[in-house]
């Protein structure tokens, strides 16, 4: 006796769909074409993603025989995703919106900058007052933009 699992029926439904699939939907001018193709798609692709799960690349290797050129997928593509990881600032931790012009320019000229002719020096004076920390070599190449994870002692994770 064959013993059929839901897995084994999914993958079946899988390749079934992907062979009946109106690839070309997208170019219809019939709007209910374009609907139930739609549809059918999002089907396909919730399908694949789950199945993804157990077998990226198996789910891409059977697409990728089954679909027309130039609707090819890589195998990442039906990898699961990885949850991406929130900062926060720590309660009790506000940036500094208070200092004045004389603040920045003394800070400019500790950097060297003493005819204030530099955007860089100001973005780093900015950064400084704001923040309280000094900048590190990440966040200069990025612009001064506050890098949370660089700063452990005032940033945690959400």
């Amino acid at each position: 006796m064959i013993k059929i699992t839901k897995l084994d029926l999914l993958w079946k439904t899988l390749e079934e769909l992907l062979k009946t699939h109106d690839w070309t939907f997208d170019f219809s001018d019939d709007h209910s074409v374009w609907t139930r193709g739609n549809e059918e798609r999002e089907r396909l692709r919730s399908l694949a993603l789950a199945l993804g799960e157990h077998d990226a690349e198996r789910v891409s290797n059977l697409w990728n025989a089954l679909c027309p050129d130039g609707f090819e997928r890589s195998t990442e593509s039906f990898e699961p995703k990885k949850p991406e990881v929130k900062w926060r600032l720590r309660k009790g931790v506000r940036p500094n919106r208070k200092f004045r012009f004389s603040d920045i320019n003394k800070i400019r000229r500790e950097l060297g900058d003493e005819n204030l002719e530099t955007a860089e020096s100001r973005k780093e004076a900015v950064f400084r007052l704001t923040w309280g920390v000094e900048p590190n070599e990440l966040e200069r190449e990025i612009g001064f933009i506050f890098h949370l994870p660089s700063h452990p002692e005032m940033c945690e994770v959400a």
